[in-house]
């Protein structure tokens, strides 16, 4: 596979991704679109009647030239992205407005065509494309659109990032998703009722479940904690006291400020000056104690000049 991520794309490599395509194919210009969006034509609008009409024809045309409804796919249900794609396009329609009413309303239009359409049809394949109006009932649909979108994905995203994925691109990509669980954790956990019932069905899905099974995870873990080695030492210091803490001593080898103590808990340290100083008090007083040793003895020797004795005498 071309790594196409380096060419100046750096999502080009999701293109081929099931969702990715799914849209593409919403989103084609066809150069006539199905016989049965004439249907469509009957959408009445005080303003962006035109878009609305032609939001409908990509939406029925999809419906009748889907490869994905006639063959159907066991993994997940094609009509759930398709029904964000519908929602996703009317906000794009009145993001002046930002009026979630007129987005609802437009909405039920495009529901109705199809109900008009297919509700009573005897064309099963169509009919597997039931309409979920839950989609625009939510203000965070938005999320809920992205995590369907994993879900789509998941298995061309985990297979991609477990056999080619030297620059961890899949993993990342997945890895990315984290916050959208985050999100639906915090949700689904405070309110059942507010939670899409697909975060449940692929519960398996969850990032925390397969990170740590992708071939890429021990080497951006261990990078990672390699470039936090240097932060960590350079907060935390030196090991070792300076040297100019460590000269800052008294000759008794107590720190200015510090009381000696008796219970041999306090470690003194010495410096090379110190130590020669102690070194020649200590020869001194090694060399003069036998001088005044024997001077003391001929001190009280008999007759000795100078001794006790001596001096009475005189």
């Amino acid at each position: 596979m071309e790594d196409v991520g380096s060419k100046g794309n750096p999502k080009a490599h999701l293109i081929d991704l099931p969702s990715k395509k799914i849209y593409n194919d919403m989103n084609k210009e066809y150069a006539v679109l199905s016989n049965y969006s004439t249907e469509c034509d009957s959408i009445t609008w005080p303003k962006y009647a035109d878009a609305l009409k032609k939001i409908c024809k990509k939406y029925i045309t999809y419906l009748e030239t889907s490869k994905e409804l006639k063959l159907g796919k066991p993994d997940y249900n094609v009509c759930i992205p398709l029904n964000y794609w519908l929602y996703d396009k009317l906000t794009e329609i009145f993001v002046d407005e930002n009026n979630l009413d007129n987005i609802r309303l437009a909405f039920g239009n495009l529901q109705l065509v199809w109900s008009k359409l297919y509700l009573y049809s005897r064309r099963t394949n169509h009919n597997k494309c039931k309409p979920e109006f839950e989609t625009d009932n939510h203000e965070d649909w938005k999320n809920r659109k992205e995590l369907y979108d994993y879900y789509v994905d998941y298995k061309e995203l985990s297979f991609q990032a477990q056999l080619y994925d030297h620059k961890c691109m899949y993993y990342e990509e997945i890895k990315e998703r984290q916050k959208l669980f985050d999100y639906f954790n915090r949700i689904c956990y405070s309110s059942t009722n507010k939670c899409p019932q697909f975060y449940y069905d692929f519960k398996s899905y969850n990032i925390q479940n397969v990170i740590s099974t992708l071939r890429c995870h021990k080497q951006v873990e261990q990078e990672k904690s390699a470039a936090l080695a240097p932060e960590k030492d350079t907060k935390e210091g030196p090991l070792h006291e300076p040297a100019e803490t460590k000269t800052q001593l008294t000759t008794f080898g107590v720190r200015p400020g510090e009381t000696n103590r008796n219970d041999g808990s306090h470690i003194t340290h010495s410096t090379p000056q110190i130590s020669g100083i102690v070194k020649k008090v200590s020869e001194s007083v090694l060399f003069t104690a036998p001088v005044l040793l024997t001077t003391t003895a001929l001190y009280r020797v008999h007759g000795f000049v100078g001794s006790v004795e001596e001096e009475q005498i005189i």
